[in-house]
């Protein structure tokens, strides 16, 4: 099973080193997003969307997690 770190290596010849690093601040990420409760999330949905999107599109790859896609 691919994370999202495999996944920038292996579709975009992303160096791991990077990749890794990537996968560390978006997880970090996701993590504060998940934390939030409606109005909050709201608050980046609606000012923010690239940080959610971002963080969508890690959760794809991270089989398991919330990708925020049923909050809408």
């Amino acid at each position: 099973m691919k994370n999202f770190r495999d996944y920038m290596v292996s579709e975009y010849q992303m160096a791991d080193t990077r990749a890794f690093d990537l996968d560390l601040a978006i997880d970090k990420l996701h993590s504060a997003l998940a934390q939030m409760d409606h109005y909050n999330l709201g608050i980046i949905r609606n000012n923010f969307p690239g940080l959610l999107d971002a963080a969508s599109l890690w959760a794809d790859q991270n089989p398991g997690m919330n990708n925020f896609k049923g909050d809408q």
